[in-house]
């Protein structure tokens, strides 16, 4: 499950970034379950070459 997600993340990061080269997409379970099943670093690796915060990105 975890691949097929990080497989999604990556699509949809290509999609909306197709010159980002590296991507590489951390999926993790964070240690608090209040804050949800999964993180990633999605939008902190597309921040820059977006340039648009993170924070705008991960509500997208």
């Amino acid at each position: 499950m975890k691949t097929h997600l990080t497989q999604l993340l990556a699509s949809a990061a290509k999609t909306i970034a197709p010159d980002v080269a590296d991507l590489t997409i951390v999926l993790e379970r964070p240690k608090s379950a209040d804050h949800g099943d999964f993180a990633t670093n999605l939008a902190m690796i597309l921040a820059k070459p977006l340039k648009q915060n993170p924070r705008v990105i991960a509500t997208q």
